[in-house]
């Protein structure tokens, strides 16, 4: 069908008629409105306001921060504090039994997530027992917090941080074991400073534009994210600014305990602890300043989008109606459009662009149509041509073959007649004796045996010739063995392989019996077995072709493998394909395997795969049902391949 377009169509369209004016018209109101909400949110907003935000954000931070450290020391001394009561402590210190004071510490240690280990002392600071096995035997006479609970009586708490046992920053807070008024040992408790700051500090930042630090009395960093400053003093500049308890200039006070400073291009907020007389500070680069900013600018950007969404809503009906729905219907009828059927029709009644487009693929997808079927009607009468001249090989070769037991028939049969010429001659002349009449006798019965073998060879020929020729001529089904089609075949190709030393065995299954179509099958085996000549052996060179068949489950299985040259990797995904050949003008046209392929999801509905390697032969893998479809299909779509 020709579609072509009329002299409306052809008239170009104005300037707002076009697509892509109307979209530019409508995507340009919608951003200019958007931004134009979005830029009047922003600017009600000081930089001053968000500045004095943000800082008082970092002093709630750092105060909360203190006040969460000096909340899990003051636990952790009310635990040493609870414990240090405890009878079993006083007899292992006194009668040295130390076996319940191991899991009372042990359920001490638990009590808090930052206790790294809390042992028992005596006077001299040896460890008795430690909750975590790792500290008995060692000293902790050098815990300042040690040597305070003793001397005076009451808890104490280290105000330097040293490095522990494990490694790590850490603090000792003690309590004597007191008996009868006097002190016989002590509790220590080892807290863990950099398991704080990574269970609590890191864990609980905003992100990561922050940095936490806490500094001792000592004036060194004790907590910090960059683990080379930790046990390191504090910039002196940094620490004055630090320790200082009325601020100058930029320092602000937004709390008690709470100050606010700018040093360099950082900002800080420094918030003292109550327990300790420590430091805990927040500080942020001033170039990532703005978190306050960003939230801000994130509730105008939801504004903006609201606004936009809703103007996006009143206009949805409007595009869908304009481009949506058309562009679907016509992706619908390209989507099913396979190049064999009916052309794709115009539907359209807006005069745009879109009408324009559907118009020109109508024309392709008619023009595709009609090329497809002149293609496809090519392609049928190409394979067909493909399978008379199988068959008339078939036949040539068996006429050759046939030229050998006609011809010493007629040499026979010449023969004997020269044989009873001789006989009459003696008959008539009477002169015949008795050893030549049983000669005559004994030589005309061998004749006839010999002229009956060669006759019999050459009906059976053409029997063969005969079926072969009927089988794959037509679709007719019928009643067969298997095993003795895979002999027909074997048969009327032999002349091919007669002299070469190419074997080929039928080792196919006895008594497979199927109702189905032979000849589709017949020209299948017949067409490996010819690639396998042509392209598996040398001229000279030996070989074995071997066919084996199988009926398992309601499938017939055919494993037809060769010990030629095999196929290389690149062509191996190739070889189905329609006129991929790598012998081309030298017995190969291409269409062989591809026949091959075709028959058996054509016909059989079946499936074939093959596995090969370079120098190591071919072997081809079929399976079909065992019932054929009623209505096969003789050839595959050329446009579905």
């Amino acid at each position: 069908m020709n579609i072509a377009p009329g002299p409306q169509e052809s008239v170009r369209l104005s300037w707002f008629r076009q697509l892509d004016s109307q979209l530019v018209i409508v995507i340009a109101s919608t951003v200019l409105i958007s931004f134009i909400v979005l830029g009047g949110v922003i600017s009600a907003r000081t930089r001053s306001s968000m500045l004095g935000r943000e800082l008082n954000y970092l002093s709630t931070l750092s105060s909360t921060y203190a006040q969460h450290l000096s909340q899990q020391v003051d636990k952790t001394r009310s635990i040493v504090n609870a414990y240090s009561f405890d009878n079993n402590l006083r007899e292992a210190l006194l009668e040295g039994d130390t076996r319940q004071s191991f899991f009372l510490l042990g359920y001490a240690r638990e009590a808090s997530a930052y206790l790294e280990d809390i042992v028992l002392a005596d006077l001299d600071g040896e460890v008795l027992v430690s909750g975590s096995l790792r500290m008995e035997g060692e000293s902790i006479a050098n815990y300042p917090a040690f040597s305070l609970a003793v001397e005076s009586g009451g808890s104490a708490i280290g105000t330097v941080a040293s490095v522990s046992r494990a490694q790590a920053p850490s603090i000792g807070i003690a309590a004597p074991i007191i008996q009868d008024g006097r002190v016989i040992g002590a509790l220590l408790g080892v807290f863990n400073l950099e398991r704080f700051g990574i269970d609590f500090l890191t864990s609980s930042l905003p992100g990561d534009l922050y940095e936490v630090f806490v500094v001792d009395e000592s004036g060194s960093y004790v907590i910090h994210p960059r683990r080379g400053l930790i046990l390191q003093p504090v910039e002196e500049g940094l620490y004055e600014q630090i320790s200082r308890r009325s601020g100058e200039g930029e320092s602000r006070v937004f709390g008690p305990g709470t100050r606010t400073f700018r040093t360099g291009d950082r900002y800080f907020a420094i918030a003292g602890t109550t327990i300790l007389p420590w430091y805990l500070g927040v500080s942020v680069d001033q170039s990532s300043l703005g978190g306050p900013l960003n939230r801000i600018l994130l509730a105008s950007m939801f504004i903006a989008l609201m606004f936009a969404l809703g103007l996006a809503f009143i206009l949805y009906y409007y595009l869908r109606a304009l481009i949506v729905t058309p562009v679907l219907s016509l992706r619908e009828r390209v989507a099913h459009f396979d190049g064999t059927g009916n052309a794709i029709k115009p539907e359209f009644r807006r005069n745009n662009e879109l009408r324009l487009l559907e118009q020109q693929l109508a024309l392709m997808s008619s023009d595709i149509t009609e090329r497809n079927q002149r293609i496809a009607t090519m392609y049928n009468q190409l394979l067909q041509a493909e399978k008379l001249a199988s068959l008339g090989g078939l036949v040539a070769g068996l006429s050759h073959e046939m030229n050998t037991p006609l011809g010493n028939a007629v040499t026979l049969v010449s023969n004997c007649r020269e044989k009873i010429g001789e006989f009459e001659t003696r008959l008539e002349e009477n002169t015949l004796t008795r050893n030549e009449l049983n000669r005559f006798v004994e030589y005309a019965g061998e004749a006839v045996d010999h002229v009956s073998l060669n006759v019999k060879r050459a009906a059976d020929l053409v029997r063969d010739l005969k079926q072969v020729a009927v089988d794959q001529g037509s679709m007719r089904r019928r009643d067969f063995d298997l095993r003795e089609v895979t002999d027909e075949v074997i048969s009327t190709i032999r002349h091919k392989v007669k002299r070469r030393p190419i074997s080929i065995i039928n080792d196919v299954d006895e008594h497979i019996a199927l109702n189905s179509y032979p000849g589709p099958l017949e020209q299948l085996l017949t067409n490996l077995i010819s690639n396998s000549l042509i392209h598996g052996y040398d001229e000279n060179e030996a070989g074995e072709i071997r066919i084996r068949g199988a009926l398992s489950d309601g499938i017939v299985k055919i494993e037809y493998t060769d010990d030629g040259h095999g196929i290389p990797a690149p062509a191996l995904g190739k070889i189905f394909d329609p006129f991929f050949t790598s012998k081309m003008g030298q017995g190969g046209t291409g269409l062989g395997l591809f026949l091959v392929q075709n028959i058996v999801r054509g016909v059989y509905r079946g499936q074939i795969r093959v596995k090969s390697a370079l120098g190591q032969g071919v072997s081809f893998f079929i399976e079909f049902p065992e019932v054929p479809p009623e209505k096969p299909r003789e050839t595959l779509d050329f446009l579905s391949i």
